[in-house]
């Protein structure tokens, strides 16, 4: 599978162990290259983004919709393997889920769970979204499409982010939105992971207002990991594009200092 591996070299090395950034759902690594591959480039971090099968530049796109959740755990094996040393992962949202069934069969120096679906999966997100909108996740269930939740600039706020970020920014990162698989969203609803497989440093981080995975969910998350994760307040899902994005990122880089492994 030929995917699209974005990378900023460290503006002057000063860490061993690169980044990889794996995105969420209707991103790729775009999501990334605005805020945070600069800003941990500058850190001294070698930083790499993918785009997962089907997604921006990567191969894919003919059968998107058809494609499993263990496919994009695939293309996270074949990004780590084809970076010159084992990096500290970080997975946003979808990528989240993705990032920690990677990590049931492999170990890394430390990884970040951002916004992330749950340990549990999404079943719980999408029923309080029936609960919510029914009109809206009947459309979404009966049609097959997930594209409805974000199909206009005002329900990608809605989604992604707070309502006082510029217009103009919402517009931008909506009309770069990519279209998502349908399969891999069922995979995600009974998805289940054992905590006991976890053996990577992990660092867990949520967001107050998050659209989609609340506060609670993303402490029992953290819970099952035996730790503790830490909300911003006032901060949507899209935790590397809202304002306040650098605190998020001066969080995972102290965090980081505290792990040896991914010095």
């Amino acid at each position: 599978m030929k995917l699209d591996i974005l990378h900023q070299p460290a503006a002057q090395k000063r860490h061993s162990t690169p980044i990889l950034l794996v995105h969420g759902l209707w991103a790729g690594t775009w999501a990334w290259k605005e805020n945070f591959m600069p800003y941990l480039s500058q850190a001294g971090y070698d930083v790499y983004a993918v785009s997962l099968r089907g997604h921006e530049n990567s191969e894919g796109k003919e059968r998107l919709q058809t494609t499993r959740l263990g496919e994009y755990v695939q293309d996270v094996q074949q990004a780590v393997s084809s970076l010159p040393e084992k990096p500290i992962l970080i997975g946003h949202s979808n990528g989240g889920i993705v990032v920690q069934k990677y990590l049931q069969q492999h170990t890394l120096p430390a990884a970040v769970l951002l916004g992330t679906m749950p340990i549990s999966g999404s079943l719980m997100t999408f029923l309080r979204g029936l609960k919510n909108d029914p009109a809206l996740f009947l459309k979404v269930t009966f049609t097959f499409n997930l594209q409805h939740l974000v199909g206009t600039p005002e329900r990608a706020r809605t989604a992604f982010f707070s309502s006082t970020l510029p217009a103009d920014k919402v517009n931008r990162y909506f009309g770069q939105m990519n279209r998502e698989s349908f399969v891999a969203f069922l995979d995600t609803l009974f998805v289940q992971m054992d905590p006991r497989k976890m053996k990577t440093p992990l660092l867990v981080l949520g967001a107050e207002n998050d659209f989609f995975f609340t506060p609670a969910q993303v402490q029992q998350t953290a819970k099952a990991y035996g730790t503790t994760a830490h909300i911003f307040p006032n901060m949507a899902h899209a935790m590397m594009l809202e304002d306040g994005w650098q605190q998020v990122a001066d969080h995972i880089l102290k965090w980081l200092d505290t792990q040896p492994a991914a010095r």
